[in-house]
């Protein structure tokens, strides 16, 4: 099936000033192009645009004989109006060595209004371009960090009743899984641990010993853990993609050579963590979905049973009474006896 693209033109006759503007060459690309497409389908717009031109004429060729017959009979005007013309010509020439080529290619464009669309949109994209990749506010990799702590406790505060719903992807070298993550917001209910393979316990025990929390891969409190934790280490912040920091941070001597953590510009919610340790070893747990869900929403056999701690009953405890002075005596006695009969005093 074949689509044709047709642009939007009002039904309503084109006005006199805009057959005017058209005449004169006044219409930005856009009105040149819709009136052209109204002309082309309205015969009465035409009639009224013949007339138009047909008047324009007339009036140049007027102009142009007065002028004619003032310059003729008045030579001194005409020497003035000459050395003006050459004065401008000689400005125009200089100044178009610079800027003239610019120029003449740019009304060439103008001519054509398909060519010239395409300028304007490559013109639109290479400014895009440019606010995209200007520098950023200076922020050190604490602020961030710090943002992204402030704004997981404002959640916390906000839900404070459900489930918060994270699935996230770990991908190492040789192998890559999929978890999906509950958390009870009021922090009453634990989930219910999941059965590993072999090799999945093998990743969980490698990204625990590396810092990372299994049931919060991306938490940025862990990253600040660990980034406290080494020795002289060394903070990049940068945009790696359109409304994404990345907090770099880069050390020597330890098992991990350098650790990233990315969040989004507008929230600071961390959505991608990596991982390089000495032997090459690249981990990254990049968020697939994130969601804050009710518990109407959520299956309660993911979390272990929630039990009330039962009130203590009080217990009576007897008074002990205070022994006497004789009491404590014999007891010194009978305890001396008993040494002395397993040895124990015989040094």
């Amino acid at each position: 099936m074949k689509y044709s693209i047709k642009p939007v033109i009002s039904l309503r006759h084109l006005s006199d000033e805009t057959l005017t503007r058209q005449v004169s060459g006044e219409l930005n690309t856009v009105q040149w192009f819709v009136a052209d497409y109204h002309l082309a389908r309205c015969w009465q717009c035409r009639s009224r645009k013949d007339d138009l031109e047909q008047a324009a004429r007339l009036v140049l060729s007027y102009r142009r004989a007065r002028l004619a017959t003032f310059a003729t009979s008045n030579d001194q005007f005409r020497n003035e109006f000459l050395a003006k013309v050459a004065k401008q010509s000689t400005q125009r020439r200089a100044l178009g060595e610079g800027i003239g080529p610019s120029l003449r290619l740019f009304k060439s464009f103008s001519m054509n209004p398909v060519v010239a669309s395409l300028v304007v949109v490559v013109v639109a994209i290479g400014l895009l371009l440019m606010i995209w990749s200007r520098p950023l506010p200076t922020v050190s990799a604490s602020e961030v960090l710090d943002r992204a702590l402030t704004r997981e406790k404002q959640l916390q505060s906000q839900h404070k009743q459900g489930v918060l719903y994270q699935q996230v992807s770990i991908r190492s070298s040789d192998r890559t899984i999929h978890r999906a993550i509950y958390s009870d917001l009021s922090g009453r209910r634990r989930a219910r641990p999941v059965a590993l393979t072999e090799q999945d316990s093998h990743l969980q025990g490698q990204l625990i010993s590396n810092g990372v929390d299994w049931d919060n891969p991306l938490s940025a409190e862990s990253y600040r853990r660990w980034r406290a934790s080494q020795r002289g280490p060394v903070d990049v912040v940068k945009r790696t993609r359109e409304n994404e920091l990345t907090v770099e941070t880069t050390v020597e001597g330890g098992v991990i050579v350098k650790e990233s953590i990315t969040v989004r510009a507008d929230d600071y919610h961390p959505i991608r963590r990596t991982i390089e340790t000495q032997g090459r070893q690249v981990y990254e747990i990049a968020e697939l979905n994130y969601a804050v869900l009710g518990w109407s929403a959520v299956n309660e056999a993911l979390f272990e049973p929630l039990h009330e701690v039962a009130r203590m009953r009080p217990v009576l405890v007897p008074l002990v009474q205070r022994a006497s002075t004789l009491q404590l005596q014999q007891s010194e006695i009978e305890a001396r006896i008993a040494l002395h009969a397993i040895g124990a005093d015989l040094g």
